[in-house]
């Protein structure tokens, strides 16, 4: 199924040239290419390309620049999720501090005083997460309904190139 009356569209998150390692299949790579011509790919965007300083202090590209220098010095491979998951540290970070001021303007116990089936504070960290708003290396950090929104990069493979 390919041709001009077919669009395909595919995960991006695989590996540069990763049709010439599609050894699963009897095509060869001239027939694969021309049959991926014209399809899109859809993958997340894993930093933010703004030169701006978010919550932590630093621009994405200097937060990548001292990830690559750690990782490295530690022999480490690197991650497409890295900056989501600094982001989200930042995350929990506000919303226990955010979760804290709210207990104690209730004249409520500490936070360390709940367990986790404890309903109202289940429903106190979900707003609060809702409520979450900041510029992260990622890009602009919110949620809507507890789901993460974030920056999606469609790229079209063209010609047997990648065209953004």
């Amino acid at each position: 199924m390919y041709g001009s009356k077919y669009q395909w569209v595919i995960p991006g998150w695989y590996q540069g040239n990763w049709w010439e390692q599609a050894n699963s299949t009897n095509c060869t790579t001239k027939k694969l290419l021309m049959a991926m011509e014209g399809y899109i790919s859809v993958d997340f965007e894993p930093l933010s390309t703004k030169q701006t300083r978010g919550v932590s202090g630093r621009t994405p590209q200097e937060y990548e620049a001292e990830y690559n220098r750690r990782r490295l010095q530690k022999g480490l491979e690197s991650s497409k999720f890295h900056g989501f998951a600094y982001d989200g540290i930042w995350v929990i970070a506000k919303t226990l501090t955010r979760v804290m001021a709210i207990l104690r303007q209730k004249g409520h116990k500490k936070i360390q005083d709940y367990d986790y089936t404890n309903k109202e504070l289940g429903e106190i960290v979900l707003d609060v997460m809702n409520e979450t708003n900041f510029l992260g290396v990622t890009g602009q950090v919110m949620f809507r309904n507890g789901e993460r929104m974030g920056t999606i990069r469609f790229n079209q493979f063209q010609v047997s190139d990648w065209q953004e």
